[in-house]
């Protein structure tokens, strides 16, 4: 990705999440976005849906309900997709 585009998504992350490395299940790493702890505490923890579409698609399929419940908002760090 060129420096502008990495530029360009930094400036629209939220106060309490960065760029950083994560380390995925077959054990390499690469960048992914990364949330303070005090910004993960208490939040769902999503990493069964492997990646974040297939939690965005799970998500349409859940009823209004489980959607509210679902959408606190999310981040990542080194142990998965946190919401």
């Amino acid at each position: 990705m060129p420096a502008v585009g990495l530029a360009t998504i930094l400036l629209q992350e939220p106060p309490g999440l960065c760029i950083g490395k994560v380390r995925l299940a077959d054990g390499q790493e690469t960048l992914g976005v990364l949330g303070e702890p005090l910004l993960c505490e208490g939040m769902r923890e999503i990493t069964e849906y492997g990646r974040w579409r297939a939690y965005l698609a799970a998500r349409r399929r859940t009823g209004s309900r489980a959607r509210r419940r679902l959408t606190r908002g999310a981040a990542l760090d080194s142990g998965g997709i946190q919401v």
